[in-house]
């Protein structure tokens, strides 16, 4: 096993080099994929409205969500091997260096690709456009620093880390389990709220159901309870904090935490 500790700048960016250059095949074959994809999405679009637009909506959170997603599960692909796996944790490098190296590979990596090429797609589709139709209705062009794009993508990122988790921690399976784990969790908490407005509502309803509209849920029955009103804008800045702070940098961790165990 290796035993370089700390973290060396020089080691860590020859670790992402070579991550980059033994994917490289990948990276077009996922940037022909994407960019079909995106051909299809903009002739549609073209035909059924005169406003052409391909970047509304969750499109481009969904591709930065799946490039990243296939990025880890080949970063992390030979962990639970036997061989391979032994040989990965020997690589000459910390467990720190390689364990960052290979997140920020997954994350840097696939946002920058789907920005990149969401970006060039846009270009070259205005242009084409414009040279065949001579018209200057043609699609905006994506800007990857807008404020919109830039929170699209640290969405992605937190909701990619619990599967970055499954996978190391997983040996078979990580996608399904991970899943079944989330999807446990969530019910875990939809069970504590059931509880907590049985318990804080009981004697204004009379009868408890779960049958709520969605639209009337969160502000069921607090213009007429202060307290409910006071404990719901607590559990909506609480929850929103843990999201945006807390819920990633926890997944990271306890990867890290898991990929010290196997190197042990």
């Amino acid at each position: 096993m290796s035993r370089t500790v700390g973290f060396d700048t020089r080691r860590f960016l020859l670790i992402i080099r070579n991550e980059i250059t033994l994917n490289r095949a990948n990276f077009l074959i996922f940037a022909a994929v994407v960019w079909g994809i995106q051909l299809i999405r903009l002739l549609i679009t073209m035909g059924a409205s005169h406003n052409i637009s391909i970047y509304d909506g969750p499109s481009y959170g969904i591709f930065v969500f799946i490039s990243g997603l296939i990025m880890t599960e080949k970063a992390f692909k030979d962990l639970h091997d036997q061989n391979k796996g032994a040989a990965w944790l020997t690589l000459p490098a910390s467990m720190f260096e390689k364990y960052v190296s290979r997140v920020a590979y997954a994350i840097v990596a696939s946002t920058a690709s789907i920005m990149i090429l969401f970006f060039l797609f846009s270009v070259v589709s205005k242009g084409i456009i414009y040279l065949i139709f001579g018209t200057l209705n043609t699609p905006e062009l994506f800007n990857p620093f807008s404020v919109d794009i830039l929170l699209k993508s640290l969405r992605s990122w937190i909701l990619l880390s619990p599967f970055q988790l499954g996978i190391i921690y997983f040996k078979k399976r990580q996608f399904s389990k991970t899943f079944v784990s989330i999807l446990g969790y969530q019910l875990f908490l939809v069970l504590i709220a059931v509880v907590g407005l049985k318990i804080f509502i009981s004697d204004v309803q009379g009868q408890f159901s779960v049958n709520f509209p969605p639209e009337i849920m969160p502000n069921l029955f607090i213009e007429n309870n202060t307290s409910l009103a006071q404990a719901w804008s607590i559990v909506k800045w609480s929850a929103s904090i843990a999201f945006w702070s807390l819920f990633a940098p926890f997944c990271w961790v306890t990867g890290y935490i898991r990929l010290k165990e196997t190197e042990v």
